[in-house]
This record gives C-alpha cells, structure tokens and sequence, in this order.
C-alpha cells in the first residue's frame, strides 16, 4: 500500500495538482491542512483533507481517522488545536490522541517542519510545507509505504528529490 502525505501548500496548488499524477499507482493522499485561497477540497476528488487554521471549509472536518484494510489506523489533522510551547507539547497532545482513537499512525501538519518519528508504536509522519518550510530544508511531502508484512515505511521527498 502507498499513501502520499502532503500539507501547508499555502496556495501553491500547482504541486497539489501535479502529486497525484506522478505517483497513479497511491491507494491514499493526504493533505494535513492549509490548502490556500482559491480551491476548496471538492476540486480535489482523490485528496483527503482535513482543515487548517488557514482553512476556512464549512463542511471539512478538523480531524479524520482512516482505516487501512490491512489494520492500521491513521490520525489526520493540522495540529494547530495543540499547543505550541513548550515544543514537546504538540506530540504529547498528538500521542494522547492517537491513543484515544486507537491509531498507530498520526499524520499533522501545522508546523512546516518535515519530521518522522515513533514513539510507542505511533508512528508520527509531518510532512513539512509544500510551499514554506520553516526548518532550513527543501519544500517537502511524505511518502508511506506499508509493506506485505504490515510494516510502515515512511520517506519524505524533499524537492530537488520530487519527479515533477
């Protein structure tokens, strides 16, 4: 299974367009808030989305949970309702979560700081900013692969890295 992870593109919607149509062989994108002015979920059919504090949808939640058929469970959210000081807080408050709804995957955005990590079997996937990354590095996205054996496998792909 391949889930391409996306966030905080901020109106840089010709990336949003393009990932979809280099990655066709994807069972799942996400997008994990702050699409940008102008578009709305519904002009993505093949994007989860999940409202950003950028965000103003009416009809899109806050947070989704997708379950996986092959057991995994995946937290999607922006994580601006955490707080942000002091810095350890944001992934406390995601872990406390994931917890509470059973999963084992928690994909955020919020911060436009690409970052992979576990912690208590929840794998924690941030993509970074498609648009405006906020730690030094390239724009990013995040690339989730589960295996046949059901392990997670996840790579973020920074620019100069992107097939596009």
């Amino acid at each position: 299974m391949k889930i391409i992870i996306m966030s905080d593109s901020h109106g840089r919607l010709s990336v949003v367009d393009l990932i979809p149509y280099y990655h066709l062989d994807a069972d799942y994108f996400i997008h994990c808030g702050d699409l940008g002015d102008g578009y709305t979920p519904e002009d993505y059919e093949k994007i989860l989305f999940v409202e950003g504090n950028c965000d103003y949808f009416y009809d899109t939640p806050q947070i989704r949970i997708l379950d996986l058929k092959n057991g995994h469970r995946i937290m999607i959210l922006h994580s601006h309702q955490c707080p942000a000081f002091p810095p350890e807080a944001r992934k406390i408050i995601l872990k406390k979560w994931a917890k509470e709804e059973n999963c084992d995957i928690v994909c955020y955005g919020h911060t436009h700081v690409s970052d992979i990590e576990e912690d208590e079997d929840i794998l924690f996937i941030n993509p970074g900013s498609l648009a405006r990354p906020r730690d030094g590095k390239e724009c990013s996205y995040c690339i989730l692969t589960i295996d046949e054996k059901n392990t997670c496998h996840a790579e973020i792909l920074f620019e100069s890295q992107w097939p596009f």
